[in-house]
């Protein structure tokens, strides 16, 4: 193996181009990474108008409005009085069960007309005359309301328009109060014919009775249509009953302080006076909600016994619930809260329907008074940020390697959804989230399918000869082998059958093929699930190294592993072939493999011509492991290692030290070692002579040959012995070392170094 010159050798990109992701062709190139960006974006921009995908971004909305509350903004002169359940027990208590007589309600009216209140918004329905009861008759209970009404002047009713007319169920008794009043115009907002909104329609209303319509304000429709997800986030501003467009509680309480506005439509909202309201196409409001409903939440709430009570007070003598001037400059919105009422709504903040109705009008009553309102980033704009997003992920995955790309795609999608909170958090901007997120799926999709081809290709064309393990390593740390050489630290592993030559003269070359298939097939698999790379095989030999082209810490580790592995898998082919009849001849029934490793530096890279070449290694670490497999038979071991090895193994490898040697063509010594087996795989035998030739080896060295003769005589009894083992380290030393040394004493300055004669 002879090596380059690394600084000489031209720059051949044939690794940079395997292991460098293959994307010149594909999405590296800007204009086709633009074009798809931009298709990505169309893609996206389609996919969120389909409904599931609208409701994911509805569930994101959502999520923003319960993480990011913004409970200071909400309109402190906004005052809900409840109907709950302390003001029906309170009632109850006194015999009086609910529906409550309307002398109530203009008993409210009265008290908040002298307490200074603004205008009083009841989200409640008054479509039919009021009950006869035992102390009043309906018509005392409605006059004495229309006469509180009139007195007030800033009351507004609630109304809720039907999907049915009076004529559609003529036998239903409520059919007469769907009739649409001849007066209903009034109440409608004065928009010029031909820029109406698409507000939904409805044939038929609920209005209050003619004896309190004519003395109210206006009118409000508390009609709410919810999202498909059946939540409570966008409000229709007005409902279209036939030619008239009449607004909702919320908007008619808004227009009644702002007197003589001019109301119009213009593109995305509607314009009253100097102030716009957003709306989309069919005239919806997405509401700004501030934070959790009810009595505990952004809005005061005050109970319609404690008002009952102040009223009482006020005007019979008594001490008030409520201090005088309570409600002075606020908006009373009057509605229920009680769970038995059923005018809970799901909201974002309550998806299970207990945020109050009325307190849905409160929310968007203040948002009018405070122009809160959202600002929706325009679905052209949602498209760019998507094509950016995508381009974004491109370039990162194509500019950098897998060890920083994937963290740079972290990035970019964490990123995204940071700027959408951000916008969110600070301005009220709702940017839409799904649609960079599917564009972002799409580039990653993209990026995964493309990485999985090309892993693929890497694995059909080069796991015969690298661990795929390694590939995955390879492509993920996109390390790149350099062309001419690249130093690291590894450890080299020769192996070659003891005396194959014999095996030619026995077999057919049928045979022998077959055999030597068998075997490096199973020795090369295992050498690959080590994370192995090989370099080649010449004839019976194996060669291959560990530790490039990635770096593998555990390098020498691995090596001693899938030595030990493979002559365990010898033994299991050496039953194999025996219970195989007379397929084989019996050498092949005593078929060994001598293994050498040694670890230090190694040279790995391409070498050869432009036209053909090999990933292999060279080095003085390289040869001296191709000495020790080929010395080992000197020892008769079958496993021999350097103590550079040696000293990078640990307590489960059981390894016998051999002695001091200077293998043939080099100079300087080399201890070496044998590896046994595993530690926990010997036998009582194996550890006795391990523990006895640390012993002798000891003796050796104190050049007590007597000492040493007498104790490698007992380990010689204790060595593995099989039919075809030529010699043992114990015999070496009895038949060659020590009468060696005893005829020639090394003397004092002695090294205790073995000269090998051969390779």
């Amino acid at each position: 193996m002879t090596g380059v010159n690394k600084n000489q050798s031209k720059p051949i990109r044939f690794w940079s181009s395997l292991f460098r992701r293959r994307i010149s062709g594909t999405y590296r190139t800007w204009y086709v990474g633009l074009l798809f960006g931009v298709l990505a974006g169309f893609i996206a921009f389609w996919i969120n108008q389909i409904p599931l995908v609208q409701t994911i971004e509805s569930k994101t909305v959502d999520l923003r409005f319960t993480r990011f509350p913004i409970p200071e903004r909400a309109d402190t002169s906004i005052v809900l009085v409840a109907i709950d359940n302390n003001s029906l027990d309170f009632f109850a208590a006194n015999g009086i069960s609910y529906p409550w007589p309307r002398s109530f309600y203009a008993h409210i009216t009265r008290y908040l007309k002298l307490d200074g209140a603004g205008p009083v918004l009841f989200d409640m329905l008054f479509y039919q005359p009021d009950g006869d009861y035992a102390a009043s008759e309906s018509e005392q209970t409605d006059g004495a309301f229309s006469k509180a009404i009139a007195t007030n002047g800033r009351v507004i009713l609630g109304a809720e328009l039907t999907l049915d007319s009076a004529t559609v169920n003529p036998q239903f008794r409520e059919s007469r109060y769907r009739t649409v009043p001849a007066d209903i115009g009034k109440f409608a907002l004065k928009i010029k014919p031909g820029t109406v909104p698409a507000f939904p329609r409805f044939k038929g209303i609920k209005a209050p009775i003619d004896t309190l319509r004519h003395k109210i304000r206006a009118i409000g429709i508390t009609n709410i249509l919810t999202d498909p997800d059946g939540v409570f986030r966008r409000v229709p501003l007005a409902y279209r009953l036939g030619e008239h467009s009449l607004p909702i509680l919320a908007l008619s309480g808004w227009l009644s302080e702002q007197p003589g506005a001019v109301v119009k439509a213009v593109p995305g909202a509607l314009q009253v006076g100097t102030h716009a309201i957003p709306m989309d196409e069919e005239g919806r409001y997405l509401v700004n909600w501030y934070g959790p409903g009810g009595s505990d939440g952004v809005f005061r709430y005050v109970t319609f016994s404690s008002v009952i009570q102040s009223a009482s007070a006020r005007e019979y003598g008594g001490e008030p619930a409520l201090a005088p001037g309570f409600f002075k400059g606020k908006t009373v919105i009057v509605g229920a809260e009680a769970s038995g009422l059923k005018d809970l709504k799901p909201t974002p903040f309550a998806s299970e329907g207990d945020y109050p109705g009325m307190e849905i009008w409160a929310t968007i009553l203040s948002n009018f008074r405070q122009q809160d309102f959202i600002t929706l980033v325009p679905d052209y704009l949602n498209v760019l940020i998507t094509i950016l997003v995508t381009l974004l992920a491109f370039w990162v995955f194509s500019r950098f390697p897998p060890r920083y790309s994937y963290p740079g795609l972290g990035l970019v999608l964490v990123g995204t959804v940071g700027l959408a909170l951000l916008l969110w958090g600070t301005e009220r901007i709702l940017m839409n989230i799904t649609m960079p997120l599917t564009g972002f799926l799409f580039a990653y999709g993209f990026i995964f399918f493309n990485e999985q081809k090309d892993k693929l290709f890497l694995k059909k064309a080069f796991s015969t000869y690298i661990s795929p393990d390694l590939i995955d390593m390879m492509y993920a740390n996109h390390e790149e082998p350099q062309l001419g050489g690249e130093t690291t630290v590894g450890t080299p592993f020769f192996t070659d059958i003891q005396r194959f030559s014999s095996f030619s003269e026995l077999m057919s070359p049928q045979d022998l093929v077959s055999l030597l298939n068998e075997y490096l097939t199973d020795m090369t698999d295992i050498l690959l699930a080590e994370r192995g790379t090989l370099d080649k095989y010449e004839g019976d030999a194996i060669i291959a190294f560990f530790g490039a082209p990635v770096h593998l810490p555990d390098h020498a580790e691995r090596a001693a592993h899938a030595a030990i592995r493979m002559q365990h898998r010898l033994g299991e082919l050496r039953e194999k072939w025996r219970q195989e009849a007379d397929r084989w001849p019996g050498v092949v029934h005593q078929m060994r493999m001598r293994i050498g490793l040694s670890s230090g530096e190694i040279v790995t890279g391409n070498m050869g011509s432009k036209t053909r070449m090999n990933y292999t290694m060279m080095g003085d670490t390289v040869n001296t492991a191709a000495r020790l497999e080929s010395s080992a038979k000197a020892y008769g071991v079958y496993t021999q290692i350097s103590h550079h090895t040696a000293a990078l193994l640990g307590d489960e490898f059981a390894l016998r030290e051999l002695g001091t040697t200077r293998v043939f063509g080099k100079q300087e010594p080399l201890t070496t070692f044998e590896i046994l087996d595993y530690t926990r795989e010997l036998s009582d035998a194996d550890r006795e002579l391990l523990e006895l030739w640390s012993q002798a080896l000891a003796q050796v060295k104190a050049q007590n040959w007597h000492a040493a003769r007498e104790i490698f005589q007992k380990t010689s009894a204790l060595e593995r012995d099989f039919e075809g083992r030529p010699t043992t380290p114990s015999r070496v030393y009895l038949e060659e070392r020590i009468p060696h040394w005893e005829a020639n004493p090394p003397g004092e300055d002695w090294d205790g170094v073995w000269v090998l004669s051969g390779k």
